[in-house]
């Protein structure tokens, strides 16, 4: 079991410890979502709007699956 998941299922706990165990776990994973939240707004990843461009790119990613299946 990862820690987010004990966290959201102790989080209302009937034992004072695990629910407070719980919650601090439920901090630490937040804290680590904002950092790398930070750190993916730091990349500048962008997506073309342009349609045209949407379209060219799929047809890049048919090509490759359909060469990969011949092979």
């Amino acid at each position: 079991m990862d820690l987010l998941e004990f966290g959201m299922k102790n989080r209302e706990s009937g034992s004072g410890l695990l629910r407070a165990a719980a919650r601090g776990i439920l901090e630490i994973e937040k804290k680590r979502a904002d950092l790398y939240e930070a750190y993916l707004g730091k990349k500048n990843i962008s997506c073309p709007d342009d349609p045209a461009a949407d379209a060219a790119l799929f047809d890049k990613i048919r090509e490759t699956i359909a060469h990969q299946k011949l092979q």
